[in-house]
């Protein structure tokens, strides 16, 4: 239905090795609310009204200080057809 994931968290680890999307990124997911919960900071942008998501807690293999953002140079970085 699409609502069963209310209340989970945005987390990034690398408990697994799947997590791994690269040597220097890893793949982000949602977590109940009972499971991991990583730390973000909102952080000023390059222009006005735009901003940054930085993990500021580490854990499973996971350091802090890394960034959010979207990629396509992998050909599994592709989800849905456009």
């Amino acid at each position: 239905s699409g609502t069963d994931q209310i209340g989970w968290y945005l987390d990034a680890q690398r408990s697994v090795a799947r997590d791994q999307r690269s040597r220097t990124s890893t793949l982000v997911s949602a977590h109940e609310p009972a499971g991991a919960a990583g730390d973000w900071c909102l952080e000023r942008g390059s222009a006005d009204g735009q901003f940054r998501l930085r993990l500021v807690s580490e854990g499973f293999s996971q350091p802090s200080g890394w960034y959010l953002d979207v990629e396509e140079d992998v050909r599994s970085d592709a989800q849905n057809e456009r």
